[in-house]
């Protein structure tokens, strides 16, 4: 049992000794996958402007868990976050790619799509886009930043930027059409 302590002991002294620095960028990624039945999405009410949203009911259902067919889990959202002393690095590239390319929810077939995006706070925009033939009160409510609360006419777009990170998404609703949901996280990278 002593000469495993000073094996161990020995370890930790010559890797604290040594500094470990990333030689190259990296890139993490994953899935969430359901391993049971995927239970069947929830056919939502369409209560105002049948005409219009009435020909996309088989398209307008709950949300909530969206599974693909290999059970895939779709509009998850995962990050790490550092502790408050440690600064990540983003390759430039990368950064480059979000700030020249705005993230975007449509409003089309009376549903935002997607139903979740992440956007990066202080540097990427948001896009909000009205492509149904009617009007739309899109609201989107945060935390830390200003919430939008904005009525669109038919093929209106609205530009917002979210300065501060957020720790949860926030609701993105309309007004006018209670069944259409989303969710927008404004993260820190």
């Amino acid at each position: 049992m002593k000469s495993f302590r000073r094996m161990l002991l020995a370890a930790a002294v010559i890797l604290a000794g040594s500094s470990v620095h990333a030689q190259e960028w990296g890139d993490l990624s994953g899935s969430f996958v359901l391993t049971e039945k995927a239970p069947t999405p929830k056919q939502l009410e369409i209560t105002k402007d049948l005409e219009c949203c009435g020909q996309y009911k088989e398209e307008v259902v709950d949300e909530t868990i969206i599974v693909g067919e290999s059970g895939g889990l779709s509009g998850v959202y995962i990050w790490l976050r550092p502790t408050s002393k440690q600064k990540v690095t983003v390759h430039p590239e990368i950064e480059k790619q979000f700030t020249e390319n705005p993230a975007v929810i449509e409003n089309l077939h009376c549903r935002f799509q997607p139903h979740t995006v992440a956007l990066w706070a202080g540097k990427q925009k948001l896009i909000v886009k009205n492509s149904d033939p009617i009007p739309q009160v899109v609201k989107i409510d945060m935390l830390k930043n200003q919430p939008i609360n904005v009525t669109m006419g038919i093929g209106d777009q609205v530009e917002q930027k979210f300065s501060v990170a957020e720790r949860l998404p926030g609701k993105v609703t309309c007004g006018l059409h209670p069944w259409e949901s989303g969710f927008l996280l404004a993260s820190e990278t």
